[in-house]
């Protein structure tokens, strides 16, 4: 029987369509079946791995911190004078107030670390969310992409959360009686021979250069667990991380 040349041409889409389809079909089932295993872990494996690495570093970070000169005798993480200080800061030392500014920074910093034990379940708590695609863009991503995505994702909460702890430490070690006599001291300088009045919230001022200094820490410990082998302190990391080095 001859068959219209239009007919063989349908015969062979369909054909092509069934073997495509089936081809898709089969891949899809495997990924489905390997648990999602792109790069040989599964979706499980990779958010434990990636919250695992970020709870080591944060405890590291944390441990290196929360102790006395953590923060004042590490000059990456140091708390300096408030700038609105630092613009006044001769003006201050003339009349007197230098040895206030100095106490102030040293104050500063030892609240700094009096709050960072509060870090830890701050920290644990908000990467709970962590979904399958933040996990690989930050396994495969740059040598600080936990860090990164960690800072736009909590550091709104960290803030509002971590300044509560901050506020007691400074209280604790005198530094907000210190501001007040620092501020008074300065103010009351005629105005005509001084530059501005100093309103600086110093609260919120060492909060945030408490996270800076955190998450500076934590990206070091980020970097130590990519690179460094002995850094992957348990099996787990050492599963999640090995990955990185096939790709390299």
């Amino acid at each position: 029987m001859h068959f219209p040349k239009w007919r063989y041409v349908f015969v062979i889409c369909v054909v092509l369509f069934t073997v495509f389809s089936f081809v898709a079909c089969s891949a899809a089932q495997q990924f489905i079946d390997g648990g999602g295993k792109q790069s040989g872990l599964s979706e499980k494996r990779i958010i434990e791995g990636l919250k695992e690495a970020l709870t080591v570093g944060t405890g590291n970070s944390v441990g290196i911190l929360n102790k006395k000169d953590g923060y004042f005798r590490d000059n990456a993480v140091k708390i300096l004078l408030p700038p609105d200080v630092r613009a006044v800061e001769r003006e201050l030392r003339l009349v007197g107030g230098g040895a206030i500014a100095d106490r102030l920074v040293e104050q500063m910093n030892r609240g700094a670390e009096d709050a960072a034990s509060e870090a830890v379940g701050i920290f644990v708590d908000s990467i709970k969310g962590m979904t399958i695609q933040d996990a690989r863009g930050i396994l495969f991503g740059a040598d600080n992409a936990a860090t990164e995505y960690f800072k736009r994702r909590t550091t709104a909460t960290l803030m509002t959360r971590y300044e509560r702890p901050v506020k007691n430490s400074l209280e604790k070690v005198h530094a907000v009686s210190t501001w007040r006599e620092l501020t008074t001291t300065y103010n009351k300088i005629p105005a005509a021979m001084r530059t501005k009045t100093l309103e600086t919230d110093l609260v919120k001022y060492v909060t945030e250069r408490a996270l800076d200094g955190l998450f500076k820490k934590v990206e070091i410990e980020e970097r130590k667990i990519r690179k460094e082998p002995t850094a992957r302190v348990n099996n787990l990391l050492r599963e999640v991380f090995g990955e990185l080095d096939k790709k390299k």
